[in-house]
């Protein structure tokens, strides 16, 4: 041990002398005790603020800060960095290094250490040994002063349980725990100890007692150890399976401390008291501090005072932290931390730390108060009403700084800490903590050398730091270095001036800093608050930035600034003025362009910051504020985009992609997201305050919120929507009212007079605007008070046209202008007027309607700007009417018709006098009852309503007018004959009476609770209810459609149309009109996808087309009917279907997407013919792709005296005739089920034949363009329902066809057989198709589904016929007997306490007597009470498929499944989740598509989690998603629906032969003809893809392959990616292709999420090799081929198999026999073709070569091709190695010759001299030559591998040039397929295969052929291979049907034959035979029998 002073002589124990003044001080504020020397129990940090701040109060208060004399303690550690607290320490002693419990924690030392340095003290400060009660024990023994609490008050308090039992005895707040039921006396608490039965009552010991304690306070919890701190020893869970995962962790951190549990406050604060005690009992509470900015429970950000909570609640929290001190006599320093719940305001003591904080500075400056000091004061004894800080801080009388201790010392009196009122805090504190952790790295903890710390202080910014430049970090060192406080008058100030101070850090060094992660974490807090503070936060970041900077600026500069800025600085104080920026930016450029050149750049560096400060405000605060709340949104939108509408498993591994080299880029990103609901907060509030006053400077951004598709930014996409729609309500005023004013251009001659010319042009505009599809009767009522009163009556006049608009007498608009306000009348019908385009002006046409409307009404409208002057309004309004019309009234009186409303009457409320619009429409429902309830006590008590009445006005509608870029608000009164007053209509509330009658609003009055919600234009009504029962969410969705009257006009300046409909030119008018309508409402759709209050499952979009529609306008230009032949009627019926079914063909899939399952469509029809009148088209959205169409009229029933639905066609629709009124119905049974099904993502399995139909018309299509699909159902398919012939179902229950309605299943399964009319078949083929029925216990498998399962499977083998299977299920059923589960009783181990467990299960007697048949039990009789219990052995179940028997059933059907493979076409499309047992069935029958977004697994995620014990899986997808299964060889195709799933079913079929060993489908007269030549040449690898298909060339040109275009469909494309295979057509044959990729790919092995350890491996895979899995596909791809009886074409490129160990351990050899015997037993025609620059090399060759299956095989190569055991280069390095190389040369080289000749001559001569000479020429003209002479070999290699070679071998058939190739394999293909059926027949009529060879049948059919007239002569060769000759004799059946003949006779002699030998045999021939012919048909019986007799006799 070592003690030293640092001023240079060691080994010394002197200590300074004592300071008189001590004594003094402490003599006069009453002390027990001076301190006159100090230890430093800490080190770091620590050590370096106690010194500092001591120095300092030494110096303030005695003169000298010496007089205190302070030891420091150093480690070896410690000295070698040249520690801080050394060098600045009076004295230090050296201790031991290493971990802190040698020294710094080690109590026993520091004892030893201050005893023998003699001190008077010893200070603690924080960590280490501060929190360990036995060192004030044991110091106190030794009468050394501890300047920290007594052990018992530490040891009560610093243990995070006890101190929550005292909080609770103290009645402080304390949130949830293990120990909130324990209770505690006030006295008990007092005691310092608490007794051990209560603290252990407060704990958990087991990880058993941990799970229930979680259970009690509620989920989320923390595991926290007692004795942890600093982030260990606390764990938060939130179930009981992380308990069990992290209860043990929290253990092993911290062993042997107490554990508890504790409720975790979500959205809560880290608020803290700062509490000062003396001896004496007396406690200060000064100020508070918010820690709340931590990272893992250690916190990065403090500030003070508190501000988040209210003053009333700090003040709560100082009291309550006062009570909790007094109640054990706390001495010292100490903090109280408390959380704070955001939401509730509450508050919970969760800790008091023992000792002085890390951020006490934070109080020091708000408080004025010297921490360490007051220890040290407290520690002599003084009581705190003595200590001259404290007394100024509470505002006594006597109060002063330290330096006044002598005058506070005379004349100080005690003082009431319980009443004394604190000083306001001075300003706000923040204080950032500098550590030495890498954030790029996690945060981990550096160390190493500083070579450079340096900090400019500030007038506002102070900091210290423990080590200097030179020093450093050492790897015992706390991670803090440094401690950054900075003060301002507001918060926002002290934020900015951290931001500034913490850029001033410079640190060089081996370290790395948090420094940079927290000033981004300031700015965005500075920001925001810049974005809302004061107006005079310019000002002040002015005069920071300035103080900075001022001594480094020019003089002049300086001083011109602050003139300039003083003028505004005196204006502000006296007024508001904006900030100078302007100016201030004019002299700071002003001087920049007067600088020298060389100093420019420094200049401008230099004022820089006061620069960037002058722009941002250059347009303002607002300006200001819009730029950062702009870069703010940019932030939140740039990570939120990522995520919007995708998997967040998808975004990650993109971004994975995009961010390969810096992953923690992607960590930020997914924490941001993570943070998204608390982001959403910000930025809805941000909208609220900033973007709602001004939405259109934030236009871009809004439309981007817009778009966000997720739950999460719901909210957030809906409000931003509002806001554009603000802006475009407002612009749309304006253009209204700029239209309409500009008329005055049309006045003639300077004259204000109304000439036709201009009536025409008002007119026209008029009409504009009130067919414009646009919110244009909300912006017309925000011009009712336009100060233009011609512009305001235009208007008004406009908005009655819009509103009348199909039944308004044009000409009787009137208006007049009363002192009240203007009033207008008009008149109209409540019919739809006919309105014929023609040449007739308006008058006259409004007089036809007069004449044929007798019953006319009228309306009228006053438009007041207070509701005050509404009865003289309506008293003048009534007047001028019957004036107009006195005969009006009268024959109006109370006559209201059924369909009408009476007269009408509007009013209209506007301008700033309006007391209705005060009232925000904020939709809630109390504020509009409100509204509502004050109009109508003014029609009902007051005179308007009577008179009104009197009138004949039956509805009062009223519009109150709003603030700009609000819609108004709408209400309507009806007179009610039972109440006799205007009472509102609620259903008819937001909508203007006169055309709510055309939104047919009476169909929704069977349903209660009607929610309404306007579009945003308010185009579209948004009524949402619940249908019963169910529960079932629906939407009914109305709209009036109104179509532009021109092209040209308004709606085209809007830049109307939307894109989407503009472009779809083949539109008809009316077309474009609807399909424009319903793209709107589906945008509201989608706005609300995830608004739960609004989102339906279910909608219906009813939209009326307000003007009549011609013929024309239905037919798209130039397309004309014919209706000549008098069916006018047929034909409008015909073009609505096609109409209906064209725009559904647009918008199905997307309608379908958002629940619009049907929409029904109202027109009036023009016509001169029956087609006048209303239609009416209902299309029900099936499945998005299909759809039903009905079409119907409207006609009355004079019966009913209603008006009805009335189908036209003879196949009447389901509402043919019902009432057009009549109440909506609930769902049906039908639409019930598809729901349930679209809830599981998938299609109702009965509407699968529909989209069979629907897909089979687009084959039709697209193969023959212009083919007119037939329209009679049942034309393309006949679908006909497997049913079981008997009712139970059982196994081996036989199925029958029968035609039923979809839905009535009363099994898990459906099967169909179908006949369907094909290209390739177009007389029909048939099919079985079986599905799951995911609304029968969710397509689960029970017995009796596995039985009809197996039946469809047999059905299908017994066929022979192509099965197709949908699977979407959940797997096996999984069941309980629920008769059991009702009434089962327990048998308790002890009946009184069930805590103890149970013995077993039983039944009563009673029980037992009515379902015993369930249940296997045993008897049982209790003895104490006599009666009898059945105790359950086993429970069997009432049911069947409660168990094992659907396992077993699954077994069953996976055996069918796979025989079906074998034995037929099997084909599984997975269109739902498909799980367990239909996992394997999809695997089972080989043959697989898969949906996208489906999955086939084998448990679910969550049961893997669970058997895990982790969340490690987050979806089915990432389980068996086609990521997985689209790769790993299972399925071979992958579609993103349902319809285009059933293309994929139908093109896979079309190469499929009908049944199994059925004629080849072979497709006619191919669009791609077969002559055509090859046109895609290979340049130096062929493409496998465009080999096969063709592909675009450079031009952009399509070059054809050697296969039909467009024919190709690639299977098992993502997996083994070095083989491409797949079907394809060659000239309208059907084959299959097994093709070579020759670029390299990468094989990526995705990680296991299951296993810590697994990683992600990407691995290379070279092309044309063979590996593992690509020889795996390929076996597997033949096997298809085969079973599919298709020919097969291998475009051979293979330069040989991968043979490394992981290859041969992967089963390469067993892959590579499996493409052998697959070839062996291949039973149709194979190709293999070695392409153009193909080769085809060793083990590669021998797996497809012809001698493995001779009778099918043919081989052929390209000019081109290559083939041979190796490659040139290998082969030279055997057969041609250098030394053949040199024979090589000197037998052909000239040179060499002469020079060996030389040589010998020389040798021979006797000249040695020349030997060498010439020995070292011919050794240097071999090494010359040698490079050309290895390419000579290579060469000469090259030519063994020719396809000429390989044809003179006999190994190919023959050498096919690549362009000719197509031509030349289709002639041979057709032949072969041609020799292949002969073959075929020739065996049947043999008996089989066994008895014919394929050889020796082609020997037969050859021998025939040649022996008939169509060989020709020649050679037999040639003659043979004659096709023209060959088919004409094929053909003609009668050229071999003898031979036939004859070779049956053969079969039948030989069957005969085998009997022959057995007398027994031949004994029962005559029966057999008698038995064949009572088989054979009458007709042919008879004719038989004659033959035998001819024969026998």
């Amino acid at each position: 041990m070592v003690v030293g002073r640092t001023n240079g002589y060691l080994n010394g124990t002197m200590r300074s002398p004592a300071v008189p003044e001590v004594d003094e001080f402490c003599r006069a504020l009453g002390g027990k005790k001076p301190i006159h020397s100090i230890l430093l129990a800490n080190n770091g940090m620590a050590a370096v603020k106690f010194i500092r701040s001591v120095r300092a109060w030494a110096y303030e208060t005695f003169g000298t800060e010496k007089a205190i004399l302070l030891v420091a303690m150093a480690t070896p550690e410690d000295m070698r960095i040249n520690a801080e607290h050394i060098r600045m320490a009076d004295q230090f002693v050296e201790v031991p290094g290493g971990t802190n419990n040698n020294n710094y924690a080690n109590v026993q030392l520091i004892v030893e250490m201050a005893e023998i340095t003699r001190v008077d003290a010893v200070w603690p400060g924080w960590g280490h040994a501060s929190e360990n009660p036995e060192l004030p024990d044991a110091l106190d023994a030794k009468g050394i002063v501890f300047l920290g609490p007594p052990g018992p008050s530490m040891s009560a308090l610093g243990d995070k349980i006890g101190s929550s039992l005292i909080a609770q005895a103290a009645d402080v707040p304390t949130l949830p725990w293990s120990g909130s039921h324990v209770k505690m006396s006030q006295e008990c608490s007092s005691l310092f100890t608490i007794p051990d039965e209560i603290y252990r009552q407060a704990c958990v010991y087991t990880t058993e007692e941990a799970i229930s304690s979680c259970q009690v306070v509620g989920y989320p919890a923390m595991i926290k150890a007692s004795w942890g701190g600093g982030g260990k020893g606390i764990r938060k869970v939130h179930n009981d399976d992380e308990v069990r995962a992290l209860f043990k962790q929290v253990q092993g951190e911290v062993p042997g401390s107490p554990i508890f549990i504790m409720k975790v406050a979500s959205q809560s604060r880290h608020l803290e008291v700062q509490l000062l005690c003396d001896q004496y009992g007396n406690v200060a509470a000064l100020h508070s501090r918010d820690c709340s900015v931590q990272r893992r429970h250690q916190k990065i950000i403090e500030e003070g005072p508190i501000t988040i909570a209210p003053l009333v609640t700090v003040k709560k929290l100082e009291q309550a932290a006062r009570r909790l001190a007094k109640s054990v006599n706390y001495v010292g320093a100490a903090t109280v931390e408390y959380l704070y719940s955001m939401d509730t305001g509450e508050y919970y003591f969760l800790e008091l730390n023992p000792r002085l904080q890390v951020e006490h500075p934070v109080t020091e400056w708000i408080g004025e108060i010297n921490l360490p000091a007051a220890q040290v004061v407290v520690g002599m004894g003084i009581p705190l009403w003595q200590i001259p800080e404290i007394r100024r801080f509470y505002g006594v009388e006597n109060a002063g700084g330290y330096d006044a201790w002598k005058k506070v010392s005379a004349v100080a009196t005690p003082f009431d800490f319980d009443k004394a009122e604190s000083t306001r805090p001075k300003g706000h504190c923040v204080a950032v903590r500098v550590t030495s952790e890498d954030p790029d790295d996690g945060f981990k903890p550096t160390g190493g050398k500083v070579q450079e710390l340096s900090f400019k202080s500030k007038p506002n910014v102070w900091a210290y730091f423990s080590v200097k430049s030179g020093g450093g970090i050492h790897e015992f060192s706390d991670s803090q270095f440094g401690h950054v406080f900075a003060f301002g008058e507001s918060r926002a100030l002290a934020i900015a001036n951290m931001v500034l101070g913490l850029k001033e850090i410079q640190i060089r060094g081996e370290i790395r800093t948090n420094v940079d992660y927290t000033v981004d974490l300031l700015h965005v807090v500075q920001k925001l608050l810049n974005s809302l503070d004061s107006p005079e936060l310019p000002f002040l970041q002015w005069q920071e930035c300035f103080a900075v900077l001022a001594n480094r600026l020019p003089k002049g500069l300086r001083i011109e600034l602050e003139s300039r800025y003083k003028e505004f600085e005196e204006i502000s104080r006296s007024q508001t003025v904006d900030f100078p920026a302007k100016p201030l930016r004019s002299v700071l450029e002003a001087h920049l362009s007067s600088c020298p050149e060389k100093e420019q750049g420094a200049q401008e560096r230099i004022v820089e910051p006061l620069m960037s400060l002058v722009k941002s405000y250059e347009g303002g605060r607002e300006s200001h504020a819009r730029l950062i709340v702009q870069t703010l949104f940019e932030e939140y939108l740039s990570v939120e985009e990522l995520f919007s509408d995708n998997i967040q498993a998808d975004v990650i591994e993109r971004l994975r992609l995009q961010y390969k080299k810096d992953l923690l880029k992607i960590v930020d990103i997914v924490l941001s997201h993570q943070g998204v609901k608390s982001k959403n907060k910000l930025i809805l509030r941000l909208m609220e305050q900033l973007v709602y006053p001004n939405p259109a400077a934030y236009r871009d951004k809004l439309i981007r919120f817009s778009q966000l598709n997720h739950t999460s930014y719901s909210e957030l996409a809906l409000k931003a929507s509002q806001l554009l729609e603000q802006t475009k309500l407002s612009e749309l005023r304006s253009t209204i009212a700029r239209t309409l004013s500009e008329l005055e251009m049309f006045t003639e001659d300077g004259e204000n007079m109304d000439t036709p010319k201009r009536k025409s042009a008002i007119n026209e505009r008029m009409e504009d605007l009130v067919s414009a599809p646009l919110a244009v009767e909300d912006a017309l009522v925000g011009l009712f008070d336009h100060s233009d009163h011609t512009l305001q009556r235009r208007v008004v006049e406009t908005y009655v046209r819009r509103l009348y608009q199909p039944y308004l007498v044009k000409s009787s608009v009137r208006m007049q202008w009363d002192r009240s306000g203007l009033i207008a009348s008009w008149e109209f019908v409540e019919e739809h007027i006919e309105r014929k385009d023609g040449s007739e002006d308006q008058v006259q046409l409004d007089k036809l309607v007069i004449e044929k409307h007798s019953d006319r009404k009228w309306g009228a409208m006053v438009i007041i700007k207070s509701l005050q002057l509404l009865s003289a309004t309506v008293t003048a309004a009534l007047r001028e009417r019957t004036t107009k019309n006195p005969g009006g009234a009268a024959s109006n009186e109370y006559g209201e018709s059924a369909a009408g409303f009476g007269n009408m009457m509007h009013i209209g409320l506007v301008g700033i006098n309006n007391q209705m619009s005060l009232l925000q429409d904020s939709g809630d429902e109390d504020q509009a009852q409100e509204r509502i309830k004050k109009l109508a006590k003014i029609l009902k008590e007051g005179e308007v309503g009577t008179s009104l009445r009197s009138a004949g006005v039956g509805v009062i509608s009223c519009i109150i007018q709003r603030d700009e870029g609000r819609p108004p608000m709408r209400h309507s009164f009806h007179w009610s004959t039972e109440k006799q007053y205007f009472a509102e209509e609620p259903l008819l509330r937001h909508l203007e009476p006169p055309l709510s009658i055309y939104l047919e609003l009476d169909k929704l009055k069977g349903y209660e609770n009607i929610q309404y919600t306007p579009s945003r234009d308010r185009q579209w009504h948004l009524y949402t209810v619940i249908d019963k029962p169910g529960p079932i969410k629906r939407m009914f969705l109305r709209s009036l459609v109104r179509q532009p009257s021109s092209t040209d006009g308004f709606t085209a300046h809007q830049g109307l149309g939307m894109e989407a409909v503009r472009t779809q030119t083949a539109l008809s008018f009316t077309s474009r009109s609807i399909l424009g309508s319903l793209v709107a409402a589906m945008e509201e759709l989608e706005l609300n996808v995830h608004n739960a209050t609004i989102k339906s499952e279910h909608a219906h979009m009813y939209l009326c087309i307000l003007r009549e529609q011609n013929i024309e306008d239905l037919l798209p230009y130039p397309k004309r009917v014919d209706d000549s032949a008098g069916q006018e009627e047929a034909v409008v019926e015909m073009v609505l279907e096609e109409l209906a079914r064209q725009i559904h063909g647009l918008a199905g899939v997307r309608m379908h997407r958002l629940g619009v399952c049907e929409w029904e469509v109202k027109l009036w029809i023009g016509a001169y013919g029956e087609a006048n009148g209303a239609w009416r088209v209902l299309v029900t959205n099936v499945t998005g792709h299909t759809c039903t169409v009905h079409i119907y009229r409207e006609l009355e029933d004079t019966s009913k005296h209603k008006v009805v639905y009335h189908s036209v066609s003879a196949q009447q629709g389901r509402l043919h005739g019902l009432p057009v009124s009549g109440y909506y119905q609930p769902l049906d049974a039908l639409d019930r089920k598809r729901l349930v099904a679209r809830r599981s993502n998938t299609t109702y399995c009965y509407d699968f034949p529909l989209a069979f139909e629907t897909a089979l018309e687009q084959i039709w299509s697209s193969q023959f363009p212009g083919y007119a699909v037939p329209k009679a159902k049942g034309s393309l398919l006949k679908a006909s329902e497997l049913v079981f012939s008997d009712k139970k179902g059982l196994w081996g229950t036989p199925l029958v066809s029968t035609q039923r309605p979809p839905g009535l299943n009363d099994v898990g399964m459906v099967a169909w057989s179908m006949e369907m009319s094909t290209p390739e078949f177009p007389s029909g083929r048939t099919i079985i198709l079986v599905a799951n029925d995911v609304t029968f216990k969710a397509g689960s498998f029970g017995p009796k589904e596995d039985s009809f399962f197996a039946a469809v499977t047999d059905l299908a083998c017994s066929k022979k016929l192509p099965l197709i299977y949908l699977a979407a299920n959940s797997g096996a059923r999984i069941g309980a007997a629920e008769e059991v589960k009702s009434c089962f009783k327990v048998g308790w181990s002890d009946e009184t306490s069930p805590d103890r467990g149970f013995q077993y299960v039983y039944l009563t007697p009673e029980d037992y007597s009515r379902i015993g048949s369930s249940v296997i039990a045993h008897e049982v009789k209790l003895e104490k009470t006599g009666s009898t219990r059945w105790v359950i052995d086993a429970i069997v179940g009432k049911e069947d498929g409660l168990g094992v028997e659907n396992l077993s059933g699954s077994g069953a059907i996976a055996s069918a499944y796979s025989r079906a493979y074998r034995e037929t076409f099997t084909l599984t499309y997975v269109t739902g989740r498909t799980v367990g047992i239909g996992a394997y069935l999809a695997r089972l029958g080989m043959r697989c598509i898969q949906r996208l977004d489906q999955p086939i697994i084998l448990t679910g995620f969550s049961a893997l989690n669970k058997l895990l014990g982790r969340e490690v899986y987050s979806s089915h997808m990432q389980l068996g998603g086609p990521k997985v299964m689209a790769t790993n060889g299972v399925v071979h195709l992958t579609v993103s629906d349902d319809l285009e799933g059933v293309n994929a079913i139908l093109k896979w079929l079309s190469c499929i032969p009908p049944y199994r060993g059925g004629p080849l489908p072979i497709l006619n007269n191919p669009l791609d003809p077969p002559e055509r030549h090859v046109e895609y040449f290979p340049e130096n690898s062929c493409d496998p893809r465009a080999a096969i298909a063709g592909a675009l060339n450079g031009r952009g040109k399509w070059v054809g392959g050697i296969f039909d275009k467009d024919s190709f469909v690639e299977t098992l494309e993502g997996w083994a990616r070095t083989v491409v295979t797949g079907r394809a057509k060659l000239g309208g044959i059907p084959v299959g292709i097994v093709a070579v990729e020759t670029q390299t790919v990468m094989q990526v092995i995705p990680a296991d999420p299951g296993q810590l350890d697994s990683h992600e491996r990407v691995v290379p895979q070279a092309g044309q090799v063979w590996f593992p899995d690509s020889a795996t596909k390929t076996a597997q791809a033949i096997l298809d081929f085969n079973q599919e009886e298709l020919p097969l074409f291998i475009l051979a490129n293979w330069r040989g198999f991968s043979g490394g160990q992981r290859d041969l351990f992967e089963g390469i050899l067993q892959a590579g026999s499996n493409i052998v015997e697959n070839l062996r037993t291949y039973k149709q025609p194979v190709f293999v073709y070695i392409p153009m620059m193909g080769e085809l090399r060793g083990g590669a060759w021998v797996v497809v070569d012809s001698q493995i299956n001779s009778d099918h095989i043919e081989m052929y190569a390209d000019r081109t091709a290559k083939g041979n055991v190796l490659e040139p280069e290998g082969m030279i390095e055997i057969k041609f190695r250098n030394k053949e190389l040199l024979e090589c040369m000197s037998r052909l080289d000239g040179e060499l010759i002469t020079l060996k000749e030389k040589l010998q001559e020389a040798k021979d001569g006797g000249g040695y001299g020349m030997v060498e000479s010439l020995q070292e020429k011919i050794k240097g003209r071999e090494k010359q030559l040698l490079p050309v002479y290895t390419q000579l070999a290579t060469k000469f290699a090259e030519l063994h591998d020719s396809s000429l070679r390989m044809a003179a071998k006999g190994v190919i058939r023959e050498v096919v040039e690549w362009g000719w190739s197509r031509s030349y394999f289709y002639k041979r293909l057709r032949r072969r397929i041609a020799e292949g059926s002969l073959i075929k027949m020739v065996r049947e009529a043999a008996g089989g295969e066994q008895q014919v060879s394929f050889k020796s049948g082609m020997e037969m059919i050859m021998e025939w052929f040649l022996e008939s007239d169509h060989a020709g002569r020649g050679r037999g060769e040639d003659r043979w291979s004659d096709d023209e000759g060959f088919f004409a004799w094929k053909d003609d059946a009668k050229n071999y049907e003898g031979k036939l003949d004859e070779l049956r006779v053969q079969k039948v002699l030989a069957q005969l034959g085998n009997i022959s030998g057995s007398t027994s045999d031949l004994r029962a021939l005559p029966q057999g035979l008698a038995a064949l012919l009572s088989k054979v048909e009458p007709s042919s019986r008879g004719k038989l029998v004659d033959e035998l007799r001819k024969v026998l006799n």
